[in-house]
């Protein structure tokens, strides 16, 4: 019996820790893996100690009522051990999730960004090369439209733990998170469609004028 108490004791304490941030949560979740197996190699001991105490009740030992409370108590700790290991696990797994939320914003936020620069280019003003411009938007076009896919992926991944209540109470913090999200890639496309929509225009305009110039041109011989 205090062999269980002592081990007992030992894993209620690693319970008993406040939650997890940053990396710490993939360390502590491999420790909740050998914690598991610990787990499982005790019961079999748990087992043996609860056969014990009833053979000793069932042979009318001298001291039954205090086998008795010995074992209900170290029964009731045991399955209360397991019942937070589960809780445990279960809010480790949630801030993992979380965490990889996080990390993908902050992934796609940066891209975002990114990309955000290069839309705002005013490379139309300067008709210089303006076909090989509009050829290098319509490839940007396309490279946000392959994003947009992962995009979503994120939004519905924060929008699942909202859902689910699995933020851990940061639900304000994801919801703000999201609207950030949406609110920077709509930007991104309404700024590059823009600017599409003006080498496409610079792009004829200079169609345009090289057609006017070779008549120009033309219209010089026969006179």
């Amino acid at each position: 019996c205090e062999q269980a108490d002592t081990w007992m004791s030992a894993r209620e304490a690693f319970l008993a820790q406040e939650d997890p941030s940053g990396d710490n949560v993939e360390s502590l979740i491999k420790k909740h893996e050998d914690f598991d197996k610990a787990i499982n190699t005790q019961e079999e001991k748990i087992k043996g100690l609860k056969l014990f105490a009833e053979s000793l009740i069932k042979n009318n030992h001298y001291d039954s009522p205090a086998v008795t409370r010995k074992r209900d108590q170290i029964l009731d700790r045991w399955n209360g051990l397991k019942e937070a290991l589960i809780q445990k696990r279960s809010k480790l797994g949630e801030s993992q999730t979380l965490q990889q939320f996080s990390r993908d914003a902050d992934e796609i936020e940066n891209w975002m960004t990114e990309k955000f620069q290069i839309a705002q280019e005013e490379n139309y003003r300067d008709p210089t090369n303006i076909q090989q411009k509009h050829q290098k938007q319509q490839a940007f076009e396309a490279e946000l439209h392959a994003n947009s896919d992962r995009i979503a992926a994120i939004i519905q991944a924060g929008n699942n733990l909202i859902e689910n209540s699995k933020c851990g109470g940061g639900e304000a913090a994801v919801s703000a998170r999201l609207k950030a999200l949406n609110d920077q890639w709509d930007l991104l496309v309404k700024t590059t469609t823009e600017k599409s929509y003006r080498l496409k225009e610079a792009n004829k305009q200079k169609s345009f004028m090289a057609a006017v110039k070779d008549l120009e041109f033309w219209l010089g011989e026969v006179e």
